[in-house]
């Protein structure tokens, strides 16, 4: 695949995060442009989600560092309430889908 017919620049901007993400990384095992540019371009594609860890990994490989940036440890630390929020307040729908007689009960009609 040459990179003149690729069409992936053109089509992104219309295309959610979720779309976009594996475009990028199907760019990457085709090698059509610089591993640096398309770990940048999943940065910045990901870098406002809740994605922290991934996130914190890509931008440690685009400034070539090891240590862990202590922006992140904030962001993950609130993400993760945020997670431990949503699950308290979806515990009890959670709790009616789980229970194996409304399972049972659904599945007859």
């Amino acid at each position: 695949m040459d990179r003149q017919y690729d069409l992936t620049p053109r089509m992104m901007p219309y295309l959610d995060r979720h779309l976009v993400f594996p475009l990028l990384q199907f760019l990457s095992l085709k090698e059509l442009y610089a591993e640096e540019d398309l770990l940048q371009a999943k940065y910045d594609l990901l870098s406002k989600t809740s994605m922290v860890d991934y996130t914190k990994e890509l931008y440690k490989q685009i400034h070539h560092i090891e240590t862990d940036p202590e922006e992140f440890s904030e962001r993950r630390e609130n993400v993760l309430a945020a997670l431990e929020k949503m699950q308290a307040e979806a515990a009890k729908v959670t709790e009616v889908i789980e229970n194996p007689d409304v399972i049972n009960a659904l599945r007859q009609d």
